[in-house]
């Protein structure tokens, strides 16, 4: 960590540079107050990055902005925050500090908050960016998770954080559990051994079936999706949990948040009517779909499905809160190109699939469709078989 960073000339040179070309910065010769350009240009990056994911962070003054790398992976304000809801009032140990985001947003809401990063470099960024933030509940400690962990005594009311890294020794990413660090799998046990809840952290494209088989104790799974794109999975592990598991599939939009909840095992067995195309359609959030919930969301809301494998559902009376998009139907095309173009005069449309044979690019190309405009065209199979693209506003 090189101080002169901090230095006012520095810090004024990257507000006043931050919109400029980084490219061109990384390649000059040269330094600012002491600071090569190179790394002011990293920091003006990094800076960059979390612009919208921590406005709060961005806002202060004295910042020091970690390596690239940290930053991208960081969470979001949003999703910090509701990682903090739920660990509320309770004493938390973040296994797995990196830039420190969770940790100040967790020291937001509960009393005591344990930073534990092996990276010495990010526990002085993080140790100066938590005094910057004026966040005094913080205790850094620079140490692996495993040393941590072996060398902590049962506390009760601890809960564990952990958001293992999900890349390799050569920087690539890694999905499976066991091709993580921390190993989560192999350590959970011992978590809940030292403390009575252990809330992870993992990525969006892990399949939720298969962490299921590999975490003991599973209580809650949290899906978070920001605007319609799934960020993150949250499994929330209680000490001799055994239990159903609730999930709570979330959406984070401009007017707050949407949120559906169901039990895994109900899924299965929630009732559900297929039917043909009434006047509404709709299309459930990201969240939902990574979680799940085709039938539950169906059985909820008592609305008809167009088909099994489609995951589109429609109704004759308006379904006003809906967690995902409400189409108005103006009409069932058959998959005849002469037809569509018919219907469509202007020659203008949005074009998405759910279970048709041609992806969305294809079909708009098979279309000859230019994308945009009010209109929406959205190719699927209905439960008579048809293979037809809808019309919708």
């Amino acid at each position: 960590m090189d101080t002169n960073i901090l230095r006012h000339e520095v810090q004024d040179y990257i507000i006043a540079n931050r919109h400029k070309d980084t490219a061109t910065l990384l390649l000059k010769r040269g330094e600012v107050a002491g600071v090569s350009l190179k790394l002011i240009a990293q920091q003006i990056i990094s800076r960059n990055k979390l612009e919208k994911k921590l406005p709060h962070w961005t806002a202060t003054s004295g910042i020091y902005y970690p390596p690239i790398l940290s930053a991208e992976q960081c969470s979001s304000a949003q999703t910090a925050e509701y990682k903090a809801t739920l660990l509320k009032k309770t004493r938390v140990v973040d296994l797995t500090g990196g830039m420190g985001a969770d940790t100040a947003a967790f020291a937001q809401q509960c009393p005591q908050v344990i930073y534990v990063e092996k990276d010495e470099e990010l526990c002085a960024i993080a140790r100066h960016n938590f005094k910057a933030l004026r966040l005094k509940n913080i205790e850094v400690r620079n140490i692996t998770a495993e040393d941590f962990i072996s060398a902590t005594a049962p506390i009760a009311d601890h809960t564990f954080y952990a958001d293992p890294a999900r890349r390799d020794v050569h920087k690539k990413k890694v999905f499976l559990l066991s091709d993580c660090q921390p190993d989560i799998a192999e350590l959970l046990p011992l978590l809940l051994q030292k403390g009575s809840r252990v809330l992870i952290k993992l990525s969006p494209l892990l399949d939720i079936r298969q962490a299921l088989r590999e975490l003991s104790g599973i209580s809650q799974i949290h899906v978070l999706a920001v605007k319609n794109e799934c960020k993150e999975l949250l499994f929330v592990a209680d000490r001799e949990y055994e239990g159903s598991v609730e999930v709570f599939a979330v959406n984070f939009v401009k007017a707050g948040k949407e949120i559906f909840r169901f039990i895994l095992d109900d899924e299965p067995e929630s009732r559900v009517e297929y039917g043909l195309p009434e006047k509404y359609i709709y299309e459930p959030g990201a969240a939902i779909l990574k979680a799940g919930a085709f039938r539950s969301v169906a059985e909820k809301f008592r609305m008809k499905k167009l088909h099994q494998h489609s995951h589109l559902y429609t109704s004759s009376v308006l379904v006003t809160d809906f967690p995902g998009k409400t189409f108005i139907l103006e009409a069932i095309l058959p998959f005849k190109e002469k037809l569509i173009k018919k219907a469509l005069p202007g020659g203008q449309a949005n074009v998405s699939t759910r279970n048709f044979p041609l992806s969305p690019p294809r079909l708009q190309a098979r279309l000859h469709v230019k994308p945009g405009g009010e209109d929406f065209l959205m190719g699927t199979t209905l439960c008579d078989g048809r293979k037809v693209v809808l019309l919708l506003k």
